[in-house]
């Protein structure tokens, strides 16, 4: 079998053996918790923004602007579709899954249905990418465990459900997303 293939096959068990031992192994459990005080913080990420005027001195204006609404988009209720997370909530679960599964996606929303701003991002769990999906596409992609790549290698989109294969209680039947 190819690496790839190898870790395909692999991936779920890992990720489920990490988070089985992140959920019952002190030294992991203490990982996290650093992980999440860290590099997140207290009070999350702060953005400070340096933007300056054309004779090089800093447009204090301009920056009280952007960090008002960084703070104003980043509370609950506004960068989420789901409307229950806020930005230093996002970035612990951010924080968790880097730690826990290696990896974390957030999905990006755009357009005037997602809040005052047009922008909210949505974290997604890897459970979500359908790794089984390979296939061969036009002009050289390619598509290798739910990531789309172009014929350099570079990863163009990736393939998801919209639901989780054991929420089946949702009454959805799960469609591929890409």
């Amino acid at each position: 079998a190819s690496p790839r293939q190898e870790v395909r096959q692999d991936l779920r068990g890992l990720i489920n053996h990490a988070r089985f031992a992140a959920q019952n192994v002190d030294h992991l459990k203490s990982y996290e918790m650093m992980v999440r005080r860290h590099v997140v913080g207290w009070n999350g990420i702060s953005l400070q923004s340096t933007a300056t005027n054309p004779d090089g001195k800093p447009d204090r204006l301009a920056n009280s602007a952007v960090e008002s609404a960084w703070t104003k988009w980043g509370r609950r209720g506004t960068c989420t579709p789901c409307g229950r997370l806020s930005w230093w909530q996002i970035e612990k679960v951010a924080a968790t899954m880097l730690a826990r599964e290696g990896n974390f996606i957030l999905r990006e929303w755009r357009g005037r249905r997602f809040g005052d701003f047009g922008y909210q991002v949505q974290p997604l769990s890897v459970d979500l990418l359908d790794l089984d999906l390979v296939q061969t596409l036009k002009g050289g992609n390619y598509i290798d465990g739910g990531v789309e790549f172009n014929e350099f290698g570079r990863p163009l989109a990736f393939y998801f459900f919209d639901g989780h294969p054991l929420e089946a209680h949702t009454g959805r039947a799960r469609t591929r997303i890409r």
